[in-house]
């Protein structure tokens, strides 16, 4: 008998922790609404909290055309202008 593994092996790439802003500087959130149900309710929910924090300032809301649709190059490229990007599964 012969066992496939259907896996492959992964490779090790080079990560460093994101710098993080100043404190006390708010920041510019991305919310990305995915489109499912109730997922823009909560992004909306969790920048709140950080706004009452003192750690949201400025949020830019974008939303897919649909819940099975990958992020398009340009969507991708204006939520890489914010400081912190958001997004939810739900239903």
């Amino acid at each position: 008998m012969e066992l496939l593994l259907p896996v492959s092996p992964t490779a090790k790439i080079q990560s460093r922790p994101a710098t993080r802003p100043a404190r006390g500087k708010p920041l510019k959130i991305g919310l990305l609404d995915n489109t499912k149900p109730n997922g823009d309710a909560i992004i909306r929910s969790v920048f709140d909290a950080l706004a009452a924090e003192g750690i949201g300032g400025e949020a830019v809301l974008h939303a897919k055309r649909h819940a099975g649709e990958g992020i398009r190059p340009e969507l991708f490229n204006q939520l890489a202008q914010c400081d912190l990007v958001l997004t939810a599964l739900a239903n």
